[in-house]
């Protein structure tokens, strides 16, 4: 449905080895966690240590087919950037 979109969510954001995901709930199911895959100059950029398990919100393209570390999440967003607001 959204796929190939741009989409801005709003979530727990997860900065773990190998789960780079923003999750919709508190829950830790993967299934219901969107990986999220951000743009190389926003990496450059920005550090996420401090974001571990905090509420942010994201802007990116939608990619159903890519479903993150060993294809255990529902989609990912590409070329992801964090919405700071004021």
């Amino acid at each position: 449905m959204f796929h190939g979109q741009e989409i801005i969510i709003t979530g727990i954001f997860h900065e773990q080895f190998e789960d780079n995901a923003i999750y919709l709930t508190e829950t830790n199911d993967k299934s219901e966690a969107i990986w999220v895959d951000f743009s190389k100059m926003f990496m450059l950029l920005n550090t996420f240590t401090k974001l571990d398990r905090q509420k942010i919100k994201i802007i990116g393209t939608f990619d159903k087919n890519d479903k993150g570390h060993l294809g255990q999440y529902a989609g990912s967003i590409k070329e992801a950037k964090i919405i700071i607001e004021d």
